[in-house]
């Protein structure tokens, strides 16, 4: 796991694409270590937990919904 994850980062209100940070989740367990999750609304008001490493490495930059089409 990267030591970026394991960070203590708030980010709250942070923007990441189409996604805006509501709040902190529930971490997640995986094999490969504990991830820090959050929850994220898009511009489409989709809310949906996302993992930190994924918004901080810009893995995800919106919903499913949101991916092909332009709010």
């Amino acid at each position: 796991m990267s030591r970026l994850s394991l960070r203590i980062i708030e980010l709250e209100g942070y923007k990441f694409g189409k996604w805006t940070v509501l709040a902190e989740a529930e971490s997640k367990n995986y094999a490969s270590g504990l991830h820090r999750m959050w929850l994220c609304r898009c511009e489409c008001d989709i809310e949906k937990v996302v993992s930190q490493g994924h918004l901080m490495r810009g893995k995800t930059r919106g919903c499913m919904a949101c991916r092909n089409k332009d709010h």
